[in-house]
């Protein structure tokens, strides 16, 4: 008999329905961590005009700042945070549905491994909107590009993008790197994924 998942359309959006249910509980929780609070009030001190760690000050990397600054943008208060949470796991599921897929060809397989990174994402303070499952995401997105597309400068803009969230994604970059250089391994591979890498960098350092 044939196992039957359903598109990868429904998978998704069972992905977003996963991550909102599991975190709508605390859409307006004023505080679960201190150091998203931190963070909050370092985008919002962005968006007031200020620089980041000039008039607050902190010692992670830019990123989550930037990604809170956006989601405060267009949704008011706390919920923002919650929400950038929620859109973030999602597609933190979605991507760890489809690398899955990709290395065992069960979709079945890939299915639960999408409910079950949901679940344990739950553990840890994981409600909390803090770095870690940001930086995941990207990290599995460029493990996915790495696994199943050409697009080099993509996988290391992944990888720029969540050293740029939290510094210890450097441990999963050379394996990411490894994995791209198997399936494609020539020079210009190397340096695409090196430029796409160093861009946050730069964009940071401009800034």
């Amino acid at each position: 008999m044939t196992k039957r998942v359903p598109k990868d359309q429904i998978i998704a959006l069972l992905c977003v329905a996963g991550a909102v249910l599991t975190r709508l509980p605390v859409l307006h929780r004023s505080v679960i961590d201190w150091d998203e609070s931190l963070y909050y009030l370092m985008a919002a001190a962005w968006r007031a005009g200020h620089l980041p760690y000039t008039t607050i000050w902190d010692n992670k990397p830019i990123g989550i700042y930037a990604i809170f600054a956006v989601f405060q943008t267009v949704i008011p208060g706390i919920a923002a945070i919650r929400v950038a949470m929620m859109v973030f796991v999602a597609m933190l599921a979605f991507t760890v549905f489809k690398i899955t897929e990709t290395l065992t060809a069960d979709r079945l397989a890939a299915a639960a491994a999408a409910i079950v990174l949901i679940i344990v994402s739950l553990s840890n303070d994981g409600l909390s909107s803090n770095t870690e499952l940001f930086m995941a995401s990207f990290t599995a997105l460029a493990m996915f590009t790495a696994l199943t597309t050409r697009a080099w400068f993509l996988t290391g803009l992944f990888l720029g993008l969540a050293f740029m969230t939290k510094y210890v994604m450097v441990f999963e970059a050379p394996v990411i790197f490894a994995v791209l250089m198997h399936r494609h391994p020539r020079p210009r591979v190397a340096i695409a994924a090196i430029m796409g890498g160093a861009l946050p960098l730069a964009a940071t350092i401009l800034l």
